[in-house]
């Protein structure tokens, strides 16, 4: 059974918590632990995204996150209206480098099997996607 979560919140921090009790209102605390490890690092990757989306995007409207669990894999969108990603100025993170901060957009690409960006006409659109090992 697909189960889905359409949510709309406001580009703020303090706003994350507001996801996470969305996302464990919609599994049941039975689903959500049986996903384990798998539950732990999409909500990571989640978190890190829409960090980077209100940090750096600075979207004026809401920012809207569609996430459904298709059984085998969970799919998740997140969309703003911020600015455009360049790409061109990611930083480069290299094998043991200690700083503060940087670390999101690479972090999240390590916890999800896929991860992609897109500008549309509306804005900016990240979808990420993990298979769910259980």
């Amino acid at each position: 059974m697909t189960q889905t979560l359409d949510l709309t919140i406001p580009p703020a921090l303090a706003e994350l918590s507001t996801l996470r009790a969305a996302i464990a209102r919609l599994f049941d605390a039975s689903t959500w632990s049986e996903l384990g490890r798998d539950a732990l690092d999409l909500e990571l990757a989640v978190h890190e995204i829409l960090t980077n989306v209100i940090r750096h995007a600075a979207p004026t409207g809401d920012v809207s996150v569609y996430l459904a669990h298709l059984g085998d894999r969970v799919e998740v969108v997140v969309a703003d209206d911020g600015t455009p990603l360049d790409t061109r100025e990611l930083p480069t993170v290299s094998p043991g480098e200690l700083r503060e901060g940087g670390y999101g957009l690479h972090l999240a690409r390590r916890l999800v099997d896929r991860i992609s960006y897109v500008r549309t006409a509306d804005g900016n659109r990240w979808r990420l996607s993990k298979e769910l090992s259980a």
